[in-house]
């Protein structure tokens, strides 16, 4: 489970470098990316010196957890001939030793896990708290920076659509004659109310059926 977590961390840190390559020519995105690593190392400064308490404190209780299920597998390794065993005999035998000999050892280690984990948790929440008042900041401060050049960006983009569209409008109607100050040329017109009259037809012959 290590081994997969450290190749998906590894493999997430990759990835960011490759981001960060490039946006070394924007200057915006650059200096955002350089703020968001300069808060996270702040919020792990802030937390860890309540952190590391809280890891040693929930030590105990998880090798206790461990242990009993370690001797749970280890016995029924030891002491269920499974490859000769019915399958109903290993069912009953797995059943019994679960309920009368593991169950009561996991009660007993959760009831020493859970005080351990709670005071833990206690201990976190304020870490947890000064890492966000820590952070928050930066984050209104990128914020601030962003926001001013994300609007003329969308404008500028809306503009060039309303062009394309307007370019490709005039290049489907090129020599089709206009009437009058008519929005359409007689040959989409034409198109149109033919589309409209076959609509009407479809939709008569439904209802009479």
């Amino acid at each position: 489970m290590f081994d997969v977590y450290k190749e998906r961390m590894s493999s997430n840190g990759s990835t960011y470098k490759c981001i960060q390559a490039t946006t070394d020519y924007n200057t915006v995105t650059h200096w955002t990316l350089s703020t968001a690593e300069s808060t996270v190392q702040k919020a792990v400064e802030v937390g860890k010196p309540i952190a590391t308490p809280v890891i040693k404190n929930l030590e105990g209780p998880i090798k206790k957890v461990d242990g009993v299920f370690c001797t749970g597998l280890d016995y029924v390794e030891n002491k269920l001939p499974v490859v000769k065993m019915p399958p109903n005999e290993i069912l009953e035998s797995t059943k019994e030793y679960v309920h009368n000999t593991v169950q009561p050892a996991v009660d007993t280690a959760r009831s020493y896990a859970e005080p351990a984990v709670k005071q833990a948790m206690d201990i976190a929440q304020p870490a947890v708290k000064a890492a966000v008042e820590a952070a928050q900041p930066a984050v209104e401060q990128a914020r601030h920076m962003v926001e001013p050049l994300v609007q003329p960006a969308l404008d500028k983009m809306n503009a060039v659509k309303e062009n394309v569209l307007h370019k490709v409008d005039e290049y489907l109607h090129r020599g089709h004659n206009h009437e009058g100050n008519a929005a359409e040329c007689t040959e989409c017109q034409r198109v149109r109310d033919e589309m409209e009259k076959q609509h009407k037809e479809q939709t008569q012959r439904a209802q009479e059926q």
